[in-house]
């Protein structure tokens, strides 16, 4: 259309045009008596030619529009519409392809617009808050197995359909021709195939700067898989002692346990404040407790302390730096200090010589603080770091487990990481996302999305006492997760560390020595408390049942508010015939 219809149009006469139609005239006779009332049936020299008052084809008064003046068999006419124009040329016996075309361009416009939607959506979604409603704290992300259909975060299952719909719409609009359902059918088959742990391994082994997958959400996977089979494989301990159905890497190589109060070295200091307490009509001292948690802590080795007759108290530490002096002339070739510790055992003596004179004011420090960061940085600031930053982080998280923080502080608002734990976040987001500014942040989306993430691996997690992983915990497993991409990227030839992955060595031999926590006696079967490791008589802790699976015995349950103790982790009556649970990555 090319030509504009200026003649001035009148409301009252095309009002009583219309009433003439609506009264069972029909359209010729309306528009007929139309012109004749109007006075503006035009003709030019060439005779009969449409009237440049009303429309051509359905004879709207006013039309704004030309037909195209381009074709020869019809004459450019007065239209007021693209459709009336195309009814014209239909009638001329010709097929207009001016509405296709319009139509093939929107298309591709579109096209254009969803994939630059498409390419910003792995950067602009905001994982804090639902993709389709807003709603602040999703907790779950849509379902990763559409193709081309990016994962984001849900608050629902409406959310999540709503979201799968509208992109549906869009690249239908893409796709003129559709799928057959038997091949969709197949290709969907081989899309499930394909999404085995094998392929989550391929994820594991995926360079830190990568770009070549659409989503965190498989890289995710990944991690959660690694969780789920690292604390299975204790779980599965809980049942016997034969080697767990996992990754074999895991039960070959040295990594951490996911729940930070499993570990070993965890439980060792909470046996030792547990007995002091007991010598202390179950006294609860953070002044105490804050210092056998840096003593112990600063140097993180169960062997040494054994040696060394446990960790001393406050007012033992002249005996203690003699005992431990005396160790290092006997045995001047064994490890005192755990890690790759840039100090010796003088320093280490003599930091803690500080820290004893500057005892009482760190734990005013501690008392007057409100949140977990502020507890951490006042550790930090004794002689200017001199105790470290993972050590400082170790004791106030063993101060958040033996449940001895001042009154109203919140556990979940602040954690400290390892490089390891923070290289684990880069690999799984990616550089672009994982910032230091971002690191909480995406450690918090790892620990809500966790149900999820068990759900998409098709597995049951064996909840510690049913305790879902905390914010510390996430953090705790990040650094084992990168132990354990370690240990993989070795064992594919492709480490570049300095040092190779550990060898995984059992400590349960430290348990042996230990008699009943009540009666000092060593006859008969002893429950193993999971929290503290020491030694019960069900008679003795007044076990009226065992527990197939964790046990933890009264202290421990009153100390970190279990609801019940010996609370069986996967729901299994008490009594019933327990199988371990296959776990495998094959």
């Amino acid at each position: 259309m090319v030509t504009t219809v200026d003649d001035e149009f009148e409301l009252s006469t095309w009002f009583n045009s219309v009433s003439d139609k609506e009264n069972g005239f029909n359209g010729v006779f309306a528009a007929k008596s139309f012109r004749e009332r109007s006075g503006d049936n035009k003709r030019d020299s060439r005779g009969d030619a449409p009237d440049p008052s009303v429309c051509y084809m359905c004879h709207m008064p006013g039309p704004e529009y030309m037909s195209s003046d381009k074709i020869r068999k019809a004459p450019s006419v007065p239209v007021c519409s693209e459709d009336c124009e195309e009814k014209y040329l239909a009638s001329k016996g010709l097929r207009p392809a001016l509405k296709k075309e319009k139509k093939r361009k929107q298309d591709e416009k579109e096209e254009e617009e969803d994939g630059d939607a498409d390419d910003r959506d792995e950067e602009e979604v905001d994982y804090a808050h639902c993709y389709v409603c807003e709603r602040d704290g999703p907790e779950y992300m849509s379902t990763d197995q559409m193709k081309n259909f990016p994962s984001v975060p849900v608050c629902g299952v409406e959310c999540e359909a709503v979201y799968l719909k509208s992109k549906h719409k869009k690249k239908t609009k893409k796709n003129d021709k559709a799928t057959p359902p038997k091949k969709a059918k197949k290709e969907n088959k081989d899309s499930a195939t394909k999404r085995s742990l094998s392929f989550l391994e391929d994820h594991l082994l995926e360079s830190d700067d990568s770009k070549g997958y659409k989503s965190w959400w498989l890289r995710a996977l990944t991690f959660y898989d690694f969780v789920y089979q690292r604390h299975a494989m204790w779980h599965s301990y809980t049942y016997t002692p034969d080697l767990p159905n996992v990754d074999p890497a895991l039960t070959k190589f040295a990594t951490w346990n996911i729940y930070r109060e499993l570990d070993r070295t965890t439980a060792y200091l909470r046996k030792s404040v547990l007995r002091w307490q007991k010598a202390h009509q179950d006294r609860r001292s953070l002044r105490e407790i804050l210092w056998m948690a840096v003593v112990f802590r600063f140097c993180n080795k169960i062997e040494t302390f054994y040696d060394v007759q446990g960790i001393p108290k406050s007012d033992e530490f002249k005996a203690f730096k003699k005992r431990l002096s005396s160790l290092v002339k006997k045995k001047p070739n064994t490890e005192i200090l755990a890690g790759d510790r840039d100090m010796n055992v003088d320093t280490y003596l003599q930091t803690l010589e500080d820290f004893l004179d500057n005892l009482d004011q760190c734990t005013s420090k501690v008392k007057s603080c409100t949140t977990i960061k502020e507890i951490f940085e006042a550790l930090q600031n004794f002689n200017k770091n001199a105790l470290g930053s993972f050590t400082c982080w170790q004791v106030v998280c063993d101060l958040m487990e033996l449940n001895i923080l001042p009154e109203g502080v919140v556990e979940g608002d602040f954690i400290w990481m390892t490089a390891d734990a923070k290289q684990s976040l880069v690999q799984i987001f990616g550089q672009r996302r994982a910032r230091p500014s971002e690191f909480v942040s995406l450690a918090r989306i790892l620990q809500q999305r966790q149900a999820q993430g068990f759900k998409a691996l098709q597995v049951e997690f064996p909840y510690f006492m049913d305790q879902k992983l905390n914010l510390k915990n996430i953090g705790h497993a990040l650094h084992g997760y990168q132990l354990y991409r370690d240990i993989k990227l070795y064992q594919n030839n492709r480490f570049v560390g300095a040092t190779a992955p550990g060898k995984y060595v059992s400590r349960s031999v430290l348990n042996d020595q230990e008699p009943c926590e009540i009666c000092s006696s060593d006859q008969d079967d002893l429950l193993l408390c999971d929290l503290c490791h020491r030694m019960f008589h069900t008679e003795c802790d007044n076990v009226v049942e065992v527990p197939p699976a964790s046990w933890v015995c009264h202290d421990c349950k009153k100390l970190s508010n279990y609801q019940v103790v010996g609370l069986v982790e996967t729901s299994i009556k008490v009594g019933a015939t327990v199988e371990p649970t296959v776990i495998s990555i094959d």
